[in-house]
C-alpha cells in the first residue's frame, strides 16, 4: 500500500483556503486515483519547503497542515498527528489494521470523507480522533461501521479551548461517541446543526454524546442550528462515567426535535 508523488490543487468551495507555509503537507498528484495509500509512508506525501514541493523524510506531524486532495484515498496505519487538515479526498481507519489515534492540534474541515471501515474478518478495530480547535464537515463524518461480525469505530474526543463544530447543509455526520473533554468550565462547544443527516447507527433512541469521566472539567455544550432530529443527543449511559461538578452543559436547543 506504499505509493509516491504531486503538483498544485486549490479548493474551490469559498470557504477555506490554507495558504502555504513552510512544512505544509498534500497529496501527490499522481495519488489522487483512489487507490489506498498509507499515512505513514513518507512517499505518500509531498512538503513545501518554501521553495518547492518536495518528497518528505517523515510522515506528517503535530506541527505540519495536511491537505488530502479530492480522489486521493489515505489509510490511517499508524497513530497519527497534524496541526490542521482538509480533506478534500478521502481519509479512514480500517478494521484490518490495528487501533490507532488521529491527533488534530488546531482545525479539520471535511468536504470530502473521513470514516471507519469494517474490513476485518477476526477482530475489532477501536479507535479515536481528537480535534483542539473548530470542525466543520462539508462532506461525511462516519465514524462506525459494523461488516455483521466486526466493527471499526472511532471515539470523537474534543480538547482545548472553545470552538465550533458546524454540521453544514448536505453533509452527513455519523458518531457513536462525542467525548467533550474541554480545558474548563467555561470553554464552549458551539454544536451548530444547519442541515444535512446525523445519526448515531442505530442507536439514535439514546443519543451519542457522552459525558466525560473522573475530574476533567469538560466545558459548556451549546446547540444550535436549522437542523432537524428525531432523537436525542445525549447518550444518558453517559452517567456511568460520573461526570465530576465541572460537567457539561447544554446552554440552550435551538433545533426542531
Amino acid at each position: 500500500m506504499k505509493r509516491l508523488f504531486f503538483t498544485i490543487i486549490f479548493i474551490l468551495i469559498g470557504i477555506i483556503n490554507y495558504a502555504q507555509t513552510v512544512g505544509d503537507f498534500r497529496t501527490p498528484l499522481m495519488f489522487a486515483d483512489g487507490q489506498p495509500t498509507a499515512w505513514s509512508d513518507p512517499n505518500s506525501w509531498e512538503r513545501w519547503d518554501g521553495v518547492a514541493w518536495v518528497v518528505p523524510s517523515y510522515a506528517p506531524a503535530d506541527t505540519n497542515n495536511v491537505e488530502i486532495v479530492a480522489n486521493a484515498y489515505y489509510v490511517i496505519d499508524a497513530n497519527a498527528s497534524v496541526n490542521n487538515i482538509l480533506i478534500e479526498g478521502k481519509l479512514a481507519f480500517w478494521g484490518n489494521q490495528g487501533d490507532y489515534t488521529m491527533n488534530i492540534s488546531n482545525g479539520l474541515i471535511v468536504t470530502g470523507e473521513f470514516v471507519c471501515i469494517a474490513n476485518s474478518a477476526w477482530v475489532n478495530s477501536d479507535n479515536s480522533v481528537t480535534v483542539y480547535g473548530d470542525i466543520n464537515n462539508y462532506g461525511i463524518i462516519s465514524f462506525y461501521e459494523d461488516n455483521g461480525s466486526y466493527y471499526c469505530g472511532a471515539d470523537f474526543i474534543l480538547k482545548g479551548g472553545s470552538c465550533f463544530f458546524n454540521l453544514n447543509n448536505g453533509s452527513t455526520t455519523n458518531l457513536t461517541t462525542l467525548i467533550p473533554q474541554k480545558n474548563s468550565i467555561d470553554d464552549v462547544i458551539n454544536f451548530v446543526y444547519d442541515g444535512g443527516q446525523l445519526g448515531a447507527y442505530g442507536i439514535e433512541t439514546i443519543g451519542f454524546l457522552y459525558l466525560y469521566e473522573g475530574t476533567s472539567s469538560v466545558g459548556t455544550f451549546k446547540l444550535s442550528g436549522n437542523g432537524t432530529y428525531g432523537f436525542p443527543l445525549f447518550n444518558y449511559f453517559g452517567s456511568e462515567y460520573g461526570v465530576n461538578q465541572n460537567c457539561l452543559i447544554l446552554q440552550y436547543m435551538a433545533l426542531t426535535y
